[in-house]
């Protein structure tokens, strides 16, 4: 679950979307993804959306990686968050088989104000939200994040 900040619970002041005071950078390092167990190979890719206020709102893909049991990525994607605390981070593997029929095999959704600076195991979930294992282990993405307050020139940018 994912707590509404003070602004919006409070019952004198209208509900408005607004830009946080505390707007920050966070960066998305896909490294890998173990343990797919796909029967047959297939083209992976992982799919990054951010969701909150419209402005912080949107979509990055990986390129696609074509394995059997596990792909390595190594990419980088960077969110200008504008309103932290309502943003929450989808990621997805996507897979296209033989045939080009695409296909969502897992995701995760992660509120930004829980994401951790550091490199990580992420478990995948299945669209019923029950954790996916493969041969009794977990199938997931080694992630690395950095959440970071904008400053300098970016701080510019962000307030335009």
């Amino acid at each position: 679950f994912v707590k509404k900040p003070d602004w919006m619970l409070s019952p004198n002041e209208p509900l408005k979307l607004h830009h946080s005071p505390n707007p920050c950078v966070l960066q998305v390092r896909i490294l890998s993804g173990r343990h797919f167990h796909h029967t047959t190979i297939k083209m992976n890719q992982v799919a990054i959306e951010m969701f909150g206020i419209p402005k912080d709102a949107s979509q990055q893909k990986t390129e696609f990686c074509r394995a059997y049991d596990c792909c390595t990525w190594d990419e980088e994607f960077i969110f200008i968050l504008h309103s932290p605390e309502l943003a929450v981070l989808l990621l997805t593997l996507k897979t296209v088989n033989v045939y080009g029929k695409e296909g969502i095999s897992a995701q995760v959704a992660l509120p930004v104000h829980n994401i951790n600076n550091g490199r990580f195991h992420v478990p995948l979930f299945n669209r019923h939200g029950k954790k996916f294992k493969g041969n009794k282990r977990h199938i997931g993405l080694a992630v690395m994040f950095k959440l970071q307050p904008v400053t300098g020139n970016l701080k510019k940018l962000v307030d335009q």
